[in-house]
């Protein structure tokens, strides 16, 4: 099953890269759903290289699970793999931890432009609403995309070492 946790993680990162290079080219109006497929994918490629870390210690998943429910499966096997520890203080503070906000940040809902009125037939929102998602850029999402591939590349490399 790692090889197809492993193959999971990297068409989800080639996925993150095409949302991304769409997003680059985007008109105003387009963009916003390339930024939301760039952030889906990349959650998905963090879940699955979580599934993928607890492969050697002969946890398996059915499916990717999230850093709450894999922590969960560590804790009963009664050791925590020193990758967990890593992947924990990551989420306390930086880039990580920011992936995980901006995913959370999609489930939130958008808000009226102006007060709804009786007779509009269309209630227009705002794109710009969930400023959380607006704030992220395509150069911080390059940014965030370059890491997370190194991250894969530690956590790969980190368990051929031993």
């Amino acid at each position: 099953m790692q090889n197809n946790w492993t193959t999971n993680t990297n068409k989800r990162l080639h996925f993150a890269r095409l949302q991304l290079d769409a997003w680059k080219l985007a008109e105003r109006q387009e963009a916003l759903a390339f930024r939301e497929g760039f952030i889906l994918q990349l959650q998905l490629a963090w879940r699955s290289l979580l599934a993928e870390i607890l492969e050697p210690y002969r946890i398996s998943c059915e499916s990717a699970p999230t850093f709450a429910e894999a922590m969960s499966l560590v804790r009963q096997k009664e050791q925590i793999p020193s990758e967990f520890a890593q992947l924990e203080a990551m989420l306390e503070s930086g880039w990580l931890s920011q992936i995980d906000f901006l995913w959370q940040s999609l489930f939130v809902s958008f808000q009226p432009e102006s007060p709804r009125q009786s007779n509009d037939l269309i209630q227009l929102v705002s794109h710009d609403s969930v400023s959380d998602i607006a704030d992220l850029t395509v150069e911080s999402a390059t940014d965030y995309l370059k890491r997370f591939k190194e991250l894969v590349g530690h956590f790969r490399n980190f368990n051929l070492e031993w």
